[in-house]
């Protein structure tokens, strides 16, 4: 889990929370002190458990760094490959293309 995902992923985890919070606040269930602390405190937790569970996650990465940089590469392949056929007009080179992407494909 990237950073920018971790990050998200807390935002949207507490905007859930703060939002059935505020809901059980309005009926009731929940008086005005303790929702307001927990609006403090709940962000707060939920980045603390994001972050831990990303760093956990981010150890436990499937791919060696070799192979992240093989798979990106042959992304990049896959990006370029992807702009030639948009380009070609020939019915013969389409089908060379069309060979490469689904060798690379088949990479990933």
């Amino acid at each position: 889990m990237t950073p920018n995902k971790a990050t998200f992923s807390a935002g949207a985890i507490s905007t859930v929370l703060l939002a059935g919070l505020t809901v059980l606040e309005k009926h009731g269930k929940v008086d005005t002190f303790t929702a307001e602390i927990s609006t403090i405190f709940i962000p707060l937790l939920v980045a603390c458990l994001v972050w831990g569970v990303s760093r956990i996650l981010h150890r436990v990465e499937p791919y060696t760094d070799a192979q992240i940089k093989q798979r990106a590469r042959t992304k990049n392949s896959i990006k370029e490959i992807k702009a030639e056929l948009k380009e070609v007009s020939s019915d013969e080179m389409k089908k060379v293309l069309e060979a490469q992407l689904a060798k690379h494909y088949n990479n990933l």
